[in-house]
């Protein structure tokens, strides 16, 4: 357990900060509307690599035939990420068509989405590592990977001050690696493909399909003020939005590594009618995110914006209402993540679906009147909004059912 919670950690640390670190360099050596073009570029991959992942890593993680219907899932993402590359192609399409996106933000936003197939590609794998307990071999292969691909990006920056050569040099080494590693590390698993079995390959698709929904929803509520920029404000914005951003993903990143190791644990609680157990560490968890995103919010307003302004080379110092708004939304954002992974045990998608499909059409509607009349501090005000409204609307549902079906077993044992 301790080996998988390191590595856990370590991929943790290099996924949240893979956005970070690459801003840092480009404003140190590309001009700030460029850092407005990656980060919404960046918002924008992660919403076709939850397209591509179809919601299927905790399904997988907590099916305990997984490793028998390894081939579905390997066909089942070879489908989605078809499927992505098709919505990002025709969604740029259509913002080139209108004029909002020039070439040069079309291609970048292209080959994002395209590094981050290689991310759902690999996740397939890295599920059945982790279902079969080898978390800690699914965390050296993912931070292998985002390090080096990283590394190239931030170098290629460096020496061309060009970000599309970047980001292709990003892409194309992500794509070595990922074929070096998967190729080390899954033959020792000695898992038979077998063959497709198409009525369990629907079953499937069906059953992954709100998942999916909610987890593409989860980023685009996660990513809101992002995309609110990118539609109804600008570049410089939004890099000033990206900067500020930063620090907020802390507490997402410290609260993934103390709730990520224990994903089997939960669904094994609530298939095993554990329900004191899952109360408790459903409580236990909410209270830890809690109090961390109380200490990020204190350190991040008496140091956050110089260090900010530092590291980004940018005056950001009239910012401290909105890096408070973002850092009271992010916990808020975690905490509606954990409480979606107890969900899913459940195997609650539909209720998971329709709690993001609620919040969306709710941003929907009043972001343009935020962003009309607050501007940047609207779009940091949206996310606080929405995240504590999905909070509340997936705690009630889960308590009602670990209470619900406790009492239920506690009457039949009478």
């Amino acid at each position: 357990m301790k080996k998988n919670a390191f590595w856990n950690t370590i991929s943790g640390i290099l996924d949240a900060g893979q956005s970070a670190v690459i801003l840092i360099f480009i404003s140190r050596f590309l001009p700030i509307n460029e850092a407005g073009v990656f980060s919404i570029s960046y918002a924008l991959a992660n919403i076709v690599f939850m397209i591509a992942r179809y919601g299927v890593r905790n399904y997988q993680v907590t099916d305990n035939k997984a490793e028998e219907r390894f081939r579905n899932y390997l066909f089942l993402r070879l489908a989605t990420i078809f499927i992505s590359v098709i919505f990002i192609g025709t969604y740029l399409l259509f913002m080139y068509m209108r004029h909002q996106y020039d070439i040069h933000k079309v291609i970048i936003v292209f080959v994002m989405a395209c590094y981050k197939m290689v991310d759902a590609f690999e996740d397939v794998f890295l599920g059945l590592y982790q279902q079969k307990g080898r978390l800690d071999v699914a965390g050296k292969v993912f931070a292998a990977r985002v390090f080096s691909s990283t590394v190239v990006l931030c170098g290629s920056i460096v020496i061309t001050k060009n970000l599309v050569i970047s980001v292709v040099a990003a892409l194309l080494s992500g794509i070595l690696m990922e074929i070096i590693l998967l190729r080390k590390t899954y033959p020792p698993f000695q898992i038979s493909l077998g063959k497709l079995c198409k009525k369990e390959f629907v079953l499937l698709f069906k059953q992954c399909f709100p998942l999916c929904i909610g987890a593409v929803l989860a980023v685009y509520v996660s990513n809101l003020p992002k995309y609110m920029i990118d539609w109804y404000l600008n570049e410089k914005i939004q890099a000033i939005f990206g900067y500020l951003m930063m620090p907020a993903f802390c507490i997402t990143l410290l609260s993934r590594f103390i709730f990520q190791p224990y994903i089997k644990q939960i669904g094994d609680q609530w298939n095993n009618k554990e329900f004191r157990q899952l109360k408790k560490f459903t409580l236990i968890q909410t209270a830890i995110i809690t109090a961390i995103t109380l200490i990020v919010i204190a350190g991040g307003l008496l140091i956050g914006l110089p260090v900010l302004s530092w590291l980004y080379h940018t005056d950001l110092m009239g910012y401290s209402m909105e890096l408070f708004y973002l850092f009271l939304g992010t916990g808020l954002y975690t905490i509606s993540c954990f409480f979606v992974v107890i969900l899913t045990a459940m195997r609650k998608q539909n209720l998971i679906a329709a709690g993001y499909i609620a919040a969306s059409v709710t941003a929907f509607f009043i972001s343009p009147y935020l962003a009309a009349k607050y501007g940047m501090r609207g779009a940091c005000g949206l996310y606080i909004i929405i995240n504590l409204f999905l909070s509340l609307l997936f705690f009630i549902p889960l308590w009602k059912n670990i209470c619900g079906t406790e009492a239920k077993k506690e009457g039949e044992n009478l």
